[in-house]
């Protein structure tokens, strides 16, 4: 192969892998949040989600009355979204705090306090993602 060739193919490859390094990351898709409360009492949920890659956040509390059908999570008058291939956590308890629903799969401090959470359960449903607490 002569050196122009050689030149020529190089700064093809070349040009090939930038163009190439220059398309967008793929979108990951994004659920909106809800909660429903299957019990007899109203309950305070706190969660803990992710809206991007390896982006956390903690919300809550969430007060939801009992055998209240499925809300959406909100926060400063916005949807919670949860992002696809990431596990959504919560912590819950009854408002005389003589129930809770906790564990020791995820650990996150909101407003000075520590709240040992659980990995929730979810259904998919369209564009939602539905947690469901029951007694």
């Amino acid at each position: 192969m002569s050196k122009l060739n050689r030149i020529f193919f190089g700064s093809l490859l070349t040009a090939s892998a930038l163009a190439l390094s220059a398309l967008p990351a793929e979108a990951q898709l994004r659920r909106f949040i809800s909660f429903e409360n299957a019990c007899n009492f109203p309950v305070r949920v706190y969660i803990s989600h992710a809206d991007g890659y390896r982006n956390w956040h903690a919300h809550g509390p969430f007060i939801i009355q009992p055998y209240e059908g499925a809300i959406r999570l909100e926060a400063n008058g916005v949807t919670l979204t949860q992002t696809e291939n990431h596990e959504l956590y919560f912590y819950a308890e009854s408002l005389d705090a003589s129930i809770s629903w906790g564990g020791t799969d995820h650990t996150v401090t909101h407003n000075g306090v520590n709240y040992r959470m659980r990995r929730a359960y979810v259904e998919v449903d369209g564009g939602w993602l539905n947690a469901r607490l029951t007694c």
